[in-house]
């Protein structure tokens, strides 16, 4: 396990910050992929619970995980997911590195507008065809085919839905996920309909 420790980027320090709180995550998780272990994964999951979508995430290297869940959004899980993580890994292992820690956004500085409408929109069917029965995942891997970076996946119905999606960006992901699993929602709104 790598220790936890102050080694980040001073404030004197010149650092690139990243446009929005998901960039800078990736720019985090291909500098442990390079100082710390290969195998790393930075991960979402969305899930309803009484009525409310709940998130939780993870980033998982060289056998380590950390995690949070329950959190109210996009922002919320990312932040917390730093905090613990900061506190648990010695991530940083130079204090002049260039990559800066996923802080200090701001709720409408974690994504795009088109990333943030493509979730929503994924999240918003999701919740509404599926109830209280969903799960959508996202998986983030540094692996050199961009097309493979980010997986996405539903599992609806105690299992008996499974698909999945994936691009080089989480708004690819997420419409691939949409168009493979539009024959589910298809038929699953039919039966709400016909009940």
């Amino acid at each position: 396990m790598v220790e936890p420790d102050a080694n980040v980027p001073s404030a004197g320090t010149r650092s690139l910050r990243q446009p929005w709180g998901w960039f800078a995550w990736l720019a985090v998780v291909g500098y442990v992929q390079e100082a710390h272990s290969p195998d790393v994964t930075l991960g979402l999951e969305m899930y309803p619970r009484e009525g409310v979508v709940l998130w939780a995430s993870e980033l998982a290297f060289g056998g380590d995980r950390v995690e949070v869940r329950d959190k109210f959004g996009f922002g919320p899980v990312l932040n917390d997911l730093w905090e613990v993580a900061a506190a648990t890994f010695a991530i940083f292992t130079a204090p002049h590195l260039l990559v800066q820690p996923p802080t200090g956004y701001d709720d409408d500085q974690w994504v795009d507008a088109a990333t943030l409408d493509a979730l929503t929109r994924l999240v918003g069917v999701t919740s509404t065809v599926f109830k209280e029965d969903w799960r959508l995942i996202v998986y983030y891997r540094p692996v050199p085919t961009p097309s493979e970076r980010i997986q996405a996946r539903l599992i609806a119905k105690r299992g008996a839905v499974s698909r999945a999606g994936r691009g080089a960006t989480l708004r690819d992901a997420c419409r691939s996920l949409f168009h493979n699993a539009a024959p589910d929602y298809k038929r699953n709104t039919e039966r709400l309909t016909l009940t």
